[in-house]
């Protein structure tokens, strides 16, 4: 069995976006997506977290290659379904 071992985990606003189809880039069920997250949302979220993460702006999703929204990178040693489902958890409790 292999040993986990920390690597960066790529988040983009896309992933949490309600709107989105799960085509165009969401990554978890329409029932914990927020509508329209933005890069500060999303940031907010990973800190209260308590992960370590390094925010890239000028970075543009390949399904939307036209518009820069930006990602975070969350250095962890996590999966990255679990990492996605906690940070959409806390989106939730953040916009309420």
């Amino acid at each position: 069995m292999r040993k986990t071992e920390k690597r960066f985990v790529i988040l983009w606003p896309v992933y949490f976006d309600k709107n989105k189809s799960w085509s165009e880039g969401r990554r978890i069920a329409k029932r914990i997506a927020t509508e329209k997250p933005s890069l500060k949302d999303l940031e907010t979220a990973v800190k209260s977290l308590n992960y370590e993460y390094v925010v890239e702006k000028d970075k543009k999703h390949p399904a939307s290659w036209f518009e820069y929204q930006g990602r975070i990178l969350v250095y962890t040693d996590e999966k990255k379904s679990v990492v996605i489902k906690k940070v959409a958890e806390k989106l939730i409790s953040l916009r309420r």
